[in-house]
């Protein structure tokens, strides 16, 4: 039986989501706990690959295991020995077809930043900018919508990777105390959403047309730095159909 899994965590402390060799990972702690559940190993399959220091209110993640007692009791089971900063919030019996990377239609990114010096208890989850203005801040992100080449924003990219994304829509969110960068596309590249940031943050500081110029595959003028890991969360997954 195929179940999908929808879980949040802070990744502060972890190595990113995919497991590695003798690294403290998110999947491989939900994968240590599935061996104490089921007694056998169990392989886990992501909807994303966050990097080390980057958190998510809506993971999801597939597997497949004979389970007789309930989709509500196995999240309780997989919940009870998981460190508090890892937390199952649903799971369900799926579609054998149903895979939480190829099936996913839309995928949804926050990424927390303001502009005021951070207090003590925000630093794990913000990034503290330089003053800059945020209605000139919106108006550059709309220049990530649509259907573009992306290879400017991404780090590691594999020989044949496809690099052209559909974004859906890129907005500055104003919350309580800061601000929200929310990305929705159909995929993105390593480091994709973090080089967003940074290069909005860039333009924005100098001056410069650097995403129209990026998009075009063209170089930057000023060097790019991708946003830091801790302001950036993966919100949701939609799966449209399934």
């Amino acid at each position: 039986m195929r179940w999908k899994c929808t879980c949040a965590y802070d990744g502060t402390d972890y190595c990113g989501w995919q497991s590695q060799p003798n690294h403290n990972t998110i999947q491989d702690a939900i994968e240590a706990q599935l061996l104490r559940v089921f007694k056998h190993p169990v392989r886990i399959h992501g909807g994303g690959r966050t990097d080390a220091g980057v958190h998510a209110h809506g993971q999801v993640f597939h597997f497949d295991a004979d389970w007789n007692y309930g989709a509500d009791k196995l999240r309780l089971a997989i919940n009870v020995c998981l460190a508090p900063t890892i937390r199952i919030l649903k799971v369900e019996p799926v579609k054998s077809d149903f895979h939480a990377r190829y099936s996913a239609h839309w995928k949804c990114y926050h990424y927390h930043f303001q502009c005021q010096p951070l207090d003590p208890f925000a630093v794990r989850y913000r990034w503290q900018i330089p003053q800059i203005s945020i209605d000139r801040m919106q108006a550059t992100a709309q220049l990530f919508v649509g259907t573009h080449d992306f290879r400017r924003f991404g780090n590691k990219i594999m020989p044949k990777e496809n690099t052209t994304k559909t974004i859906h829509s890129a907005d500055i969110i104003p919350q309580d105390d800061h601000f929200v960068f929310s990305v929705i596309g159909s995929g993105y590249l390593y480091h994709m959403v973090r080089i967003m940031m940074g290069v909005l943050v860039a333009s924005n500081r100098h001056n410069l047309s650097m995403v129209e110029q990026l998009l075009k595959g063209e170089t930057s003028p000023v060097p790019i730095v991708p946003a830091p890991p801790q302001g950036l969360f993966l919100e949701w997954i939609d799966y449209n159909t399934h």
